[in-house]
């Protein structure tokens, strides 16, 4: 199976009481107010995605998939639990760039995300 269905059940629970609207103000919300913006139950975004990760990490280790040297897929939600935990997402880091050591000179963007 590919994902977990007590997973999905915890998830669903989150959100299955949010009408379309609220929904639809929520996704709205998240472009202008990243981690701070409010879900209809009235938590932060970073409120909420504390919890989904938990499920997620809860899903990941359910399914006991793991690589050559042991590793489950829980691994990969560490950058996510990172940003949450900091409050800052990636967004909010190169804006800070931005407005500060940058200068407001975007062009500085581009040496900054290459590869």
């Amino acid at each position: 199976m590919l994902y977990d269905q007590g997973a999905l059940n915890a998830a669903w629970d989150l959100v299955k009481g949010w009408t379309t609207n609220q929904h639809q103000a929520l996704r709205d919300a998240v472009p202008r107010d990243g981690l701070r913006a409010t879900a209809p139950d009235g938590r932060s975004l970073r409120d909420l995605a504390v919890e989904m990760l938990d499920i997620a990490t809860q899903g990941l280790a359910a399914r006991s998939e793991t690589n050559s040297m042991g590793d489950n897929e829980v691994g990969f939600l560490r950058p996510l639990r990172d940003i949450v935990a900091s409050g800052q997402t990636p967004a909010d880091q190169l804006l800070a760039l931005y407005h500060g050591e940058w200068g407001g000179d975007v062009s500085h963007i581009y040496g900054h995300m290459s590869f």
